[in-house]
């Protein structure tokens, strides 16, 4: 089966604190919206910044009329930079632990890649269109002194209800932890970062092999 792999370029990784207020200044790209009952929506699409931001922002044109769809009401969101980068959110539930299969409320998480069989997905404080390189960024959000900036990759196979915890900065498993319990379809995958021959800075290396290896599931 074909491999769909979301471009998700530029990634600038700052700080800045959760006190300041986090208004969606986004541009409008054009875009497409599928709601939970299947309905298509094409036009402009403000660029999402927020995993867990409670409206949609949505116009049919330039000069038309400014629509706000709940998020409840979202299965996903496709967006194209004006380079013709695509970057795709699903609104799917996502827990901080990686076995357990629970009801949890649901985030807007940005595709990392994506496959018939498996889905990563990267979530931070907010992501932002960064104005010199005109794609999406990460920007951490964090309380000096009280937490610190985390990214989170999750993973959700084709069986599974939620998404699950893969990777998370700072997380005492590491990348170890994640690989050893969620990419045992690629055996020697696993042996490599056990061995540390491919540690957490190569997680992307690391995601495009097993994507490779599950192409065909």
């Amino acid at each position: 089966m074909k491999r769909l792999l979301l471009l998700v370029f530029a990634f600038i990784l700052s700080t800045t604190s959760t006190q300041s207020q986090n208004i969606n200044t986004n541009p409008f790209w054009k875009g497409e919206i599928t709601l939970s009952d299947g309905t298509e929506k094409s036009g402009l699409v403000r660029v999402p910044n927020n995993p867990k931001q409670k409206m949609v922002v949505f116009k049919i044109s330039e000069k038309g009329k400014v629509q706000k769809i709940k998020r409840d009401d979202v299965a996903s969101v496709v967006v194209y930079s004006e380079s013709g980068n695509s970057y795709r959110y699903e609104n799917t539930p996502a827990i901080l632990n990686m076995k357990r299969e629970k009801p949890s409320r649901k985030s807007l998480l940005l595709v990392s890649a994506k496959n018939d069989y498996v889905t990563f997905y990267v979530e931070s404080g907010a992501y932002k269109v960064d104005k010199k390189s005109g794609e999406l960024s990460l920007i951490y959000r964090y309380i000096q002194g009280q937490d610190f900036p985390v990214v989170v990759y999750y993973i959700k196979k084709r069986d599974r209800q939620v998404a699950n915890l893969f990777f998370m900065t700072g997380h005492l498993g590491g990348i170890k932890k994640g690989t050893k319990l969620h990419l045992t379809e690629d055996p020697d995958l696993v042996e490599r970062v056990l061995k540390k021959e491919l540690k957490k800075k190569d997680i992307t290396e690391i995601i495009d092999i097993y994507m490779n290896t599950t192409d065909s599931l």
